[in-house]
């Protein structure tokens, strides 16, 4: 009976053990194949901003999804944050599912004076604010009264970084919107609007089509919060109409308050420079297919005459156009400058006062 007991105990002890090593070991295999839709890495210099009790740069994380949930229209996901022992002890990094977007660097315990209109020049390290890579210099604490009194905008490190993520957020707010997103979206309309989410999918169009058009709409930085509006233009001119592209300009003209509001000045005007009658007459009869080289070298030496002229006066660039050109004129603007904006006549407000810098000319 000894014996027996003896040679079964070893075979037991196999069967209980082995499974749970290869589960750990499965799990372990798996958890490589996940992605993070965002995530911030920090060098170990910056663990201090993330602290769970005192990390500043927490709160201002939490705060900026609430903003741009507003802003945007539909929830950013969560952002991971972990330490990256390659990254520079004050160096942080920005991935958008794994692959890196943007990198920067601050220095703990100093604050950053941006320089806004004519500021005088002040005593720091000369630098770039990371975001919008403005002319900016990193101060000393005793400094920063100095600095603001001089005309400068001090922020601190954690507000440098927040600001950076804000902004680039914005920029591939479109690559975000996933169809998963999108579903969440019309799932929400459906339980005020049942009628409206079942006549637009799948009876006119495919998610992935309704998906399209709100990252066009994102991708030129036109907030999809007006949800409703976008969903009755789409079921207006979706019967006749498939194509995500075309469809977007109608959602744009439909969204003509949102834009006009989105670009006037606080004076009230839309400060646009107007596109030669000739550029218009090239494109509307080639559809934008078929446009040369020739008057696409032609359009971009154009628009970089007018960024050279100073006749920004550090306004938004707007090329205003015919709503029938106007998304092969921006499919050309795309490759020049991400700063400057094309908007149709058939997206601003009857009413409002135009400020015509002057025009993009046909170049010889």
């Amino acid at each position: 009976g000894m014996a027996y007991v003896i040679s079964k105990e070893p075979a037991e002890e196999e069967v209980t053990v082995l499974p749970s090593e290869a589960a750990r070991e499965e799990t372990k295999i798996e958890s490589y194949l996940e992605l993070d839709p965002l995530s911030l890495e920090i060098g170990y210099g910056l663990i201090p901003l993330v602290d769970t009790v005192n990390g500043e740069l927490l709160g201002k994380i939490k705060a900026m999804r609430r903003q741009l949930a507003t802003e945007l229209g539909f929830v950013v996901a969560p952002i991971h944050i972990k330490d990256n022992l390659q990254l520079r002890p004050h160096e942080y990094s920005f991935l958008i599912r794994g692959i890196e977007i943007a990198r920067g660097e601050v220095m703990m315990g100093s604050w950053l004076a941006v320089a806004s209109g004519n500021a005088e020049k002040i005593e720091g390290i000369p630098t770039k604010e990371p975001a919008f890579g403005l002319p900016a210099y990193w101060i000393d604490e005793k400094d920063v009264e100095n600095a603001q009194l001089s005309g400068y905008m001090v922020v601190d490190t954690a507000t440098i970084i927040g600001t950076h993520v804000t902004e680039l957020i914005r920029e591939y707010s479109w690559e975000l919107l996933t169809r998963s997103e999108t579903q969440k979206l019309l799932d929400n309309v459906s339980r005020t609007y049942p009628k409206i989410v079942e006549e637009l999918i799948p009876a006119n169009l495919t998610l992935g089509a309704v998906q399209r058009v709100l990252q066009n709409l994102l991708k030129e930085r036109v907030s999809i919060k007006d949800i409703m509006t976008i969903f009755e233009a789409l079921l207006d001119y979706s019967p006749g109409v498939k194509d995500p592209e075309t469809l977007t300009e109608y959602v744009r003209q439909a969204l003509s308050r949102t834009i006009t509001k989105q670009y006037v000045n606080d004076n009230g005007k839309l400060t646009v420079f107007t596109l030669d009658p000739r550029y218009e007459k090239i494109l509307s009869l080639s559809e934008g297919g078929g446009v040369t080289p020739d008057v696409i070298n032609r359009l971009v030496k154009s628009i970089e005459n007018i960024l050279a002229s100073g006749k920004l006066k550090g306004a938004q660039p707007i090329i205003l156009c015919s709503a029938n050109i106007r998304k092969y004129i921006r499919k050309i603007v795309e490759r020049i400058s991400s700063s400057f904006v094309v908007l149709s006549s058939a997206e601003i407000v009857s009413k409002t006062d135009l400020d015509i810098r002057g025009m993009v000319k046909y170049e010889n």
